[in-house]
């Protein structure tokens, strides 16, 4: 009420900072408030689900590359999500991110039936806790007793929404031949790569972080993004099999390499339409 008589709709503010993500402060002169807060920290356990192929190479299985996809959401929609009056229906997510789950189980599974399987260990990492600030991907990394012998990491986060053959890639120019690579191989399957500057903003930055190479797969925002319209019948199927097909031709040639990718620092700045 007392914002109200200057002219100031609280409702409003937190509607333009949750959809913004942005601070909305402003000064109003003459104004003086006393507050007490008392902060009180609620902790959940969250898990993550990691499978692992462990490599043929015995001078080079040691040494591993990461798949990753974040398949925690909003619930229902109290944190995080763009529509306040969804606020208490489920958001499915079905973008963001059960389409780079469910891109990350067929992978595992081609993999495993592969004749001859990768030269490093490929790790299969579904992450929780991306949408509250990478807990699960930073937890990962965090506790790895060897988190040098990453030599590489793709995050698939928000891949079910491909247009016109065309996908973005962030990170790429995070190692050494990374972005010819992705490019080369995006040619042979008919797909078009915007091969971003900067390193994006999702699980992967827990990586890029310790210094590993990076790619991030992404097709693209669109109007249903942290929104309880974001349903399984608006996902483009045939056009995540094709992301299938480039992440797995990509992380064979990263695994099978004699020489594995050499880091490249990028600018940090994260793109305003990356990721989730």
């Amino acid at each position: 009420k007392w914002l109200d008589a200057h002219g100031v709709s609280l409702r409003d503010l937190k509607e333009k900072i949750d959809r913004t993500g942005k601070p909305a402060s402003m000064a109003i002169p003459g104004a003086m408030a006393k507050l007490q807060i008392t902060l009180k920290e609620n902790h959940e356990r969250a898990e993550n689900v990691v499978g692992i192929l462990p490599g043929a190479d015995p001078h080079l299985r040691d040494q591993r590359v990461v798949i990753g996809a974040h398949y925690d959401h909003l619930g229902f929609g109290h944190f995080g999500a763009l529509d306040r009056q969804a606020e208490g229906k489920v958001h499915p997510g079905a973008d963001d991110n059960a389409s780079g789950t469910a891109v990350l189980l067929e992978l595992a599974r081609r993999m495993t039936k592969l004749p001859v399987k990768p030269d490093r260990t490929i790790v299969f990492a579904a992450f929780s806790g991306e949408e509250l600030g990478l807990y699960g991907s930073r937890h990962y990394i965090e506790s790895s007793n060897s988190p040098s012998a990453i030599k590489a990491m793709i995050n698939l986060d928000m891949v079910g929404r491909l247009r016109e053959n065309r996908l973005t890639v962030f990170g790429a120019r995070s190692g050494e031949d990374l972005s010819d690579l992705v490019n080369r191989n995006a040619r042979r399957l008919g797909l078009e790569i915007t091969d971003s500057n900067d390193v994006g903003r999702s699980d992967h930055m827990s990586f890029y972080s310790k210094k590993i190479p990076v790619l991030h797969f992404f097709t693209g925002t669109h109007g249903d993004y942290h929104r309880a319209t974001d349903t399984w019948d608006k996902l483009n199927f045939e056009g995540m099999a094709k992301i299938s097909d480039l992440v797995l031709v990509t992380a064979l040639e990263i695994a099978n390499r004699t020489e594995p990718i050499r880091f490249v620092s990028l600018p940090s700045r994260p793109p305003e339409t990356a990721g989730s």
